[in-house]
């Protein structure tokens, strides 16, 4: 099982490195991988009778394993801030990690395996609710970039990041009764959370890093701080009904915050405190609400007949299934209940 464990992880990490050109993220992970790797190469050791025989190089070696608890961090960290993983990062999370079983091995007293074990659970539940902040914070902030959210976010995180907890858990009991049967289910659970992450990994798009305002938006924005609040508020207002209601640029798939911004002529600031303080929405929520009007609109029409995913293509959804989502979400049935009860209340 070690053997085929060791070769799930090569092979992820050469086909990540291949592609770390696509994105950081995916060169991260590359290194994350082949280091795992590593490690499960090294486990070969445990097979040997001096290692099994002998509780402080046994211990020695899982303290050893212990030094993968960072690298969950490294991809974490970088999944939800893309390029913060640098040299100084590695070296700040993984050396305390990696002195641990050399300061064991030097000290020779077998208590200190629990005590760093003990300081291992205290940093993932540290790191674990600084991930959760984080994971917030980074959905709020695409939310308020994108209309089209599908390859960029993370809620599928939640689930990695419980399952690396209970993965954690079990093996800190499997390591104080090392065997045959704990080993494999190690293994597996490793290999289905990797496999789980490198699988999202290949579909996870990287959020466009926020530019400094340009010369031309900071003009804009100082001509709009001269002007009334309540005008202002007026003024963008007039523009999201002429974009929306009369461009319907939301039917455009890719539309941003910067494109609407740009067409408006105002900035980023302005317009994102008024989606979200006036309107008490996110740019997301703004432009798919549109998207929902277009499709019920189009839905009531006595001609209709488009198919759901030609529908869902027409109003500006990248996907049916976010469509559906967020029809079913609106309306609490989906798009043919909404039309088939559009006609029979023509029919009456």
């Amino acid at each position: 099982m070690n053997g085929t464990c060791f070769m799930f992880f090569l092979m992820l990490g050469i086909l990540f490195f291949t592609k770390r050109n696509e994105s950081h993220l995916k060169k991260v992970l590359s290194y994350i991988l082949f280091y795992w790797s590593l490690l499960l190469l090294k486990d070969i050791v445990y097979y040997f009778p001096f290692v099994q025989d002998n509780d402080l190089v046994r211990d020695f070696f899982l303290l050893l394993d212990m030094t993968v608890v960072p690298t969950c961090v490294f991809y974490a960290i970088e999944l939800l801030s893309p390029h913060i993983v640098t040299g100084r990062t590695v070296l700040f999370h993984g050396v305390p990690f990696l002195l641990c079983p050399f300061v064991f091995l030097s000290v020779g007293y077998t208590g200190l395996f629990s005590f760093f074990l003990s300081c291992a659970v205290a940093y993932c539940i540290g790191v674990f609710f600084f991930i959760v902040t984080w994971v917030k914070r980074y959905r709020k902030r695409i939310q308020d970039m994108y209309s089209d959210i599908d390859q960029l976010d993370v809620k599928w995180l939640w689930l990695v990041v419980f399952v690396m907890l209970f993965v954690l858990f079990v093996w800190v009991l499997l390591s104080q009764y090392v065997n045959y049967l704990s080993d494999i289910v190690y293994y597996l659970l490793i290999m289905s959370v990797w496999g789980i992450i490198s699988y999202k990994s290949l579909q996870q798009k990287t959020p466009v890093k926020i530019e400094e305002a340009t010369e031309e938006e900071m003009i804009i924005g100082e001509e709009q701080e001269m002007v009334e609040d309540n005008e202002l508020s007026a003024f963008l207002s007039k523009e999201i009904y002429r974009l929306f209601e009369v461009e319907n640029i939301a039917r455009n798939p890719h539309l941003t915050l910067s494109d609407t911004v740009k067409l408006i002529g105002t900035n980023r600031s302005y317009f994102s405190a008024y989606i979200n303080n006036e309107m008490g929405i996110t740019f997301y929520e703004l432009v798919n609400g549109y998207r929902l009007k277009y499709a019920e609109e189009l839905l009531k029409a006595s001609n209709f007949s488009m198919t759901q995913s030609e529908l869902a293509m027409a109003v500006g959804f990248n996907s049916l299934s976010t469509f559906k989502r967020a029809f079913m979400k609106k309306h609490h049935i989906t798009p043919s209940q909404f039309r088939s009860q559009h006609v029979q209340h023509n029919e009456i």
